[in-house]
């Protein structure tokens, strides 16, 4: 007996069975099978950067497919927002390497999972958006130096990448991916208001997590969930006895958090910092001024127990750094009241300046923690023999060598016998020469100076976090010159996007700001209508 679908509605009944969908489905199986056996024969005679090869075609066609597709605006502006914060969240939250380890593949991780998905869908929008096309061109063209900057380091890593032969290519697309394409994002995502700060908050849960797991990691001597992780979950099986054992230094152990070594958890507290400077000088609240104060000494307990001379360096530098610019703003605001608070601070400041130098350079015990002593004077030399190394090829070859070539020439290992660079500039000018290195740079320090002058100019607490994303880059560069590891690059070039995005609504807000000039048919229109001028319609 039919059941009452096919009897009422037999001409809209989708038979699944019929020739036609048999046939589709025995032509997307077949598809499958031939792509796997494509992508394993890639693999099996290039290496596993072969999947790399067959990739092309199919991205090419994706976006074939995606610029011959109607301008409708799709407006998945809310979905965009909502996985953004999500892989923010994931990307500083949650470990890196608890990723699934697939043969052939990079690390499949969650952050690369939440920004795939993210991606489709931002693609989506951008190809079938004019609308959405032009937010993110008048974002871009707010700031132009910047822009500038920006595209002409992208076109450098495509260029050396290229020089290679696109030898590291799973590097290179992970750095267009995790790296470039997010700084895009968060230029879009923060224009719209209270975006800044609920970025904010989000960095004071990741301040509060990352921070707050560093005790009970130092008292249990390894990460509180080392024991706990399935083999399944691990991105490599080598850093299993890694996380267990713990990396001590002279028998002390330092913590690491949710990073993999303690000098990528010490670039990241140093980035963290500035968050917490602008929880302190602007709490408007004795309760949110004491959990900033409490949230400080968290955070600095746990770059103590890195037992990394990078945390502490970038304290040193970015705790005066906020104070200046605090004081700048004060003075500017007030400037007609006689503020005596500011102008205090900027007087004094020289002074403290040089007796926070001297401090650090006389006193053994800070001298030792920041530019360190002799229990690390093997880190030093091993730099000073990088540089050297570097130095030689840098002058046979200014324009680098193209991506990947970094161990080739400047193959310099460990006791250990392992392969190691701890300077991030030696990174830039072999691989992507000194023009590389300039873009770089130069990249970071206009958004720097944008990111400051934008928190001296800002009126609302949004334009306000500008101040510290600027600081939390200056703390990134200082950390670069002894740090060569990647893990904190993508945060930065997220930290630009956020001022390029707030220096966009600081523009428009100083616009509307401006009077119109009142012209002859300007007065008359108004005053037909009854209105004088200067009075609101």
């Amino acid at each position: 007996m039919l059941d009452q679908r096919a009897r009422i509605l037999p001409p809209y009944t989708r038979r699944v069975n019929d020739m036609r969908h048999l046939v589709s489905k025995v032509v997307v199986v077949t598809a499958l099978i031939l792509f796997a056996m494509m992508m394993g024969f890639f693999i099996a005679v290039f290496g596993l950067s072969g999947w790399f090869i067959p990739a092309v075609p199919l991205v090419l066609m994706f976006g074939v497919a995606l610029w011959m597709a109607p301008d409708i605006d799709p407006h998945f502006d809310k979905a965009i927002k909502r996985g953004y914060f999500i892989f923010i969240a994931i990307f500083l939250i949650w470990p890196g390497y608890l990723a699934f380890n697939v043969p052939g593949l990079p690390w499949v991780s969650f952050a690369r999972l939440a920004m795939f998905a993210l991606m489709v869908i931002f693609f989506m929008q951008l190809a079938m958006s004019r609308r959405f096309r032009n937010e993110i061109h008048e974002t871009f063209a707010s700031n132009i130096w910047m822009t500038r900057f920006f595209l002409g380091w992208i076109a450098i890593t495509v260029l050396m990448s290229a020089a290679a032969g696109f030898s590291n290519a799973d590097r290179d697309v992970n750095m267009q991916i995790m790296w470039h394409l997010p700084m895009i994002m968060t230029a879009w995502i923060m224009r719209a208001d209270k975006n800044p700060q609920r970025f904010f908050y989000l960095m004071i849960a990741y301040i509060l997590v990352t921070a707050g797991v560093t005790i009970p990691e130092y008292i249990q001597g390894m990460p509180i969930w080392s024991p706990y992780i399935p083999h399944w979950l691990l991105a490599e099986e080598s850093f299993t006895g890694f996380l267990l054992d713990g990396g001590r230094r002279f028998d002390i152990y330092r913590v690491r958090s949710i990073y993999l070594v303690p000098l990528a958890y010490a670039e990241f507290i140093g980035m963290s910092v500035p968050f917490i400077l602008l929880g302190i000088m602007h709490a408007k609240s004795f309760w949110r001024l004491a959990l900033a104060f409490a949230l400080f000494l968290l955070l600095f307990t746990a770059a103590w127990l890195t037992q990394a001379r990078t945390a502490l360096i970038v304290f040193v530098a970015t705790i005066p750094a906020f104070i200046l610019l605090w004081a700048v703003r004060r003075y500017r605001l007030r400037r007609t009241e006689q503020d005596i608070i500011s102008t205090a601070v900027l007087w004094a400041y020289p002074a403290c300046a040089m007796a926070l130098a001297l401090a650090v350079t006389a006193v053994p015990r800070i001298r030792v923690r920041v530019f360190g002593g002799t229990g690390t004077q093997n880190s030093d030399d091993a730099r000073a023999a990088q540089w050297d190394m570097a130095i030689a090829q840098i002058l046979q070859n200014p324009l680098g060598y193209g991506s990947g070539s970094l161990q080739e020439r400047v193959p310099y290992t460990n006791r250990a016998g392992d392969f190691t660079v701890d300077a991030y500039p030696i990174n830039l000018l072999i691989e992507h020469g000194v023009i590389g290195f300039i873009l770089f740079a130069g990249f970071f320090l206009i958004a720097l100076y944008t990111g400051a002058r934008s928190y001296i100019l800002a009126k609302d607490e949004d334009e306000l976090v500008a101040g510290a994303a600027a600081l939390s880059i200056l703390s990134f560069l200082v950390s670069r010159t002894i740090l060569s590891m990647e893990a904190g690059i993508p945060l930065a070039f997220v930290m630009a996007g956020l001022i390029l995005a707030i220096h966009w609504r600081q523009q428009k807000r100083m616009q509307a700001e401006v009077p119109r000039p009142v012209t002859a048919a300007f007065s008359r229109r108004y005053e037909a209508r009854g209105i004088p001028v200067g009075a609101k319609a």
